[in-house]
């Protein structure tokens, strides 16, 4: 076993410390820590439970911007697995390919994705469980129908709450995630993130920028890219709230910063250029 911190424990910290803060906002609606730790934990309470006790190395989350996606990320760090991040929006050949490299058995996902999580898992061979936290019955769904009667079906009647959350020991050199590349050479690469190096990097990011629970960071990076540990990890270390723009959100950034009352943006520099042009950048 190491002695590293688990990247987890800034989170669990700050649910310990401010339970009744917001902790993550997606449009109008807010999720408190202890709201968004009692929907992880529940994630990992049915993973250990439906896992008989055999954690995985990695757990994908198919999901973007939603609650159950967060939440999932925040279950299976709490679980003792690192996270494979797989966007909905990809075409399903390279979402196949992720999960086969990956060697994923779990995968979690939000309702309003499952019909493109299906397409892509009847040319999955190996049997998965499949743990969508929102789906109020896992039995609606026909899985042998879509060609999907291998895998396992868990939803909303299947989640297990935790009735003490527990840090995860961790070995040595243990995953936080496993990012995929874009494929352009023909088959995507894993790039493996050790717990390690993530949580190094936050508590550097942490006291740069002073960190502190009223801060409200903003969250424009797709769970699949690298940046995105930052608006999450960052905000969750020090008890500040991501918040989360749609897409149309982001093409009105001056906007949405009043409205959410953001301290903290981070985006690629084109949106400031762009911000700059439109004379939306002022003092303060």
């Amino acid at each position: 076993m190491s002695d590293q911190r688990p990247l987890i424990s800034g989170f669990l910290n700050s649910a310990s410390r401010f339970p009744d803060r917001p902790a993550l906002a997606i449009q109008d609606q807010e999720w408190s820590y202890a709201e968004l730790l009692a929907s992880a934990s529940s994630i990992t309470g049915t993973i250990a439970t439906h896992g008989k006790g055999r954690i995985p190395q990695l757990v994908g989350v198919f999901g973007h911007r939603s609650v159950v996606a967060f939440s999932g990320i925040i279950g299976t760090l709490l679980a003792g697995s690192g996270y494979v991040p797989l966007n909905p929006a990809f075409p399903a050949e390279r979402t196949q390919q992720m999960i086969n490299r990956a060697g994923l058995s779990w995968i979690i996902a939000e309702e309003e994705s499952l019909r493109s999580l299906l397409t892509v898992l009847k040319q999955i061979d190996e049997p998965l469980s499949i743990l969508v936290p929102d789906l109020a019955d896992a039995g609606s769904v026909n899985l042998a129908s879509a060609e999907c009667g291998h895998h396992q079906l868990l939803g909303r009647e299947y989640l297990l709450q935790v009735d003490k959350v527990e840090l995860p020991q961790l070995e040595s050199g243990q995953l936080a995630y496993l990012l995929f590349t874009s494929g352009s050479t023909g088959i995507p690469k894993g790039v493996k993130v050790t717990q390690r190096n993530v949580a190094a990097f936050v508590d550097v990011m942490v006291d740069r920028y002073d960190v502190t629970e009223n801060d409200r960071l903003s969250q424009t990076f797709d769970l699949t890219f690298d940046l995105s540990a930052f608006d999450m990890f960052v905000a969750w270390e020090r008890g500040a709230c991501v918040c989360c723009p749609t897409q149309g959100e982001k093409m009105l950034p001056a906007k949405y910063v009043k409205a959410q009352n953001l301290t903290i943006w981070f985006s690629v520099p084109s949106t400031a250029i762009m911000m700059k042009r439109l004379r939306m950048l002022k003092p303060d």
